[in-house]
């Protein structure tokens, strides 16, 4: 077969398409990075991507340098009353620029992102008036994120629609999925955004020498707050630990909103991917937080599997993960083995759980090299397969 032939056959066999999403590289958010690990898996002809560009904090753009991003301003209402006049710049805005993209560029699909609804129902106005395939993507719950018994209708309205148009649904994790079918009887996908970069082979861990080094990473944010602070009641001023918080949150936000400081207590900000696994391995420990809600948000923080999880599966170092055990993210670890699951608030049985994973050698390589081994379902090429099979070929 030629060249020629070889290349028409790659092209008939994958669909290009628009990727819909509130903020989108550069910015310094779960839903960037999101898009950027699953944008650096297709080729530059295959995705366009359309969002915001939005704060001051910044990710590199290294494997999509060559991938066409379509910004959509922003506007600097306070934020009291932005929510309300965002959809009336949002989706006027965004449809026509998605319609023109998807007309001049030949796109065959619309992937559109929550957790910004404006976004999600631009995506589907784009895909009814181009004529194309519709794919929701939920990062989050829709209708159950929903606080007040207004925005709560009409999220339900706009969910309805989506679902009744979808080609397909799909949703973050195997955890959510399962919530969709049981309360709405909708099928979806679970599509786990990929690991872009390659997946070390298991080495034996060094041993840990006191003051243990423990890792935090991520947004933080008001998901983690409370387990945070308890964390760091176990930590601060004890001269066997140090705490190394890796954020794009500044560290005026941490200290001051969240109370979170200490002389052993560092904040650290780490734009490039690469650049934040290196120094996490520089860590004894890696800690994943999510604190226990009931009433508003329970059943979406039940369903989160938080975007940085893929970074400390391949980190070659142990994770602790302080969560309830009902949240699907403690199901997660149980089940692989892939970290060691505390739920219990009780400080105390941090403070041992922490000392057993830096001090425990047998412990330590175990759940590494359960963690690599779990990583590889989250292959970027595998990931990028699943979805290009879904996908309608042209």
């Amino acid at each position: 077969m030629s060249e020629r032939s070889l290349h028409n056959e790659k092209n008939r066999s994958r669909t290009p398409f628009l990727l819909v999403t509130w903020t989108m590289p550069p910015t310094a958010t779960g839903s960037s990075v999101i898009a950027k690990n699953l944008a650096c898996g297709f080729d530059s002809d295959e995705i366009v991507m359309i969002g915001q560009v939005l704060y001051d904090n910044r990710i590199d753009l290294s494997g999509i340098e060559k991938i066409r991003r379509i910004r959509i301003p922003d506007y600097p209402f306070h934020w009291r009353i932005k929510s309300f006049f965002e959809p009336f710049y949002v989706i006027p805005l965004t449809v026509a620029a998605g319609v023109a993209a998807t007309r001049r560029y030949k796109l065959r699909a619309v992937v559109a992102c929550f957790p910004n609804a404006p976004f999600l129902f631009a995506g589907l106005l784009i895909s009814i008036i181009a004529k194309v395939p519709f794919y929701p993507y939920y990062h989050n719950l829709y209708v159950e994120t929903r606080t007040n018994r207004v925005s709560r209708t009409i999220a339900q309205i706009i969910q309805s629609i989506s679902f009744s148009y979808a080609a397909q649904v799909f949703s973050m994790s195997k955890g959510m999925a399962g919530f969709l079918l049981k309360r709405y009887g909708q099928k979806s996908h679970p599509i786990l955004h990929p690991i872009p970069s390659s997946i070390p082979a298991f080495r034996e861990l060094p041993a840990a020498k006191r003051p243990y080094k423990i890792a935090i990473t991520g947004n933080i944010n008001f998901t983690m707050g409370e387990t945070l602070r308890r964390l760091v009641s176990v930590i601060r001023d004890v001269s066997d630990f140090q705490l190394h918080i890796f954020t794009s949150t500044s560290g005026d936000v941490i200290r001051n909103y969240l109370r979170i400081y200490g002389d052993n207590i560092d904040v650290m900000h780490v734009a490039n991917r690469e650049q934040l696994i290196d120094s996490i391995r520089d860590c004894d420990l890696l800690t994943l937080a999510l604190d226990e809600r009931r009433g508003d948000l329970e059943d979406d923080f039940k369903t989160q599997f938080p975007t940085r999880t893929l970074e400390l599966l391949v980190s070659e170092r142990p994770i602790l993960v302080l969560a309830p055990e009902d949240y699907y993210i403690a199901r997660f670890f149980r089940e692989t083995g892939a970290g060691e699951v505390v739920s219990s608030t009780d400080c105390e049985t941090i403070r041992n759980a922490i000392i057993e994973l830096c001090e425990n050698p047998t412990k330590r390589n175990m759940y590494v090299r359960n963690a690599l081994n779990i990583a590889k379902q989250y292959r970027v090429e595998k990931v990028v397969a699943t979805l290009r099979s879904v996908l309608p070929n042209r």
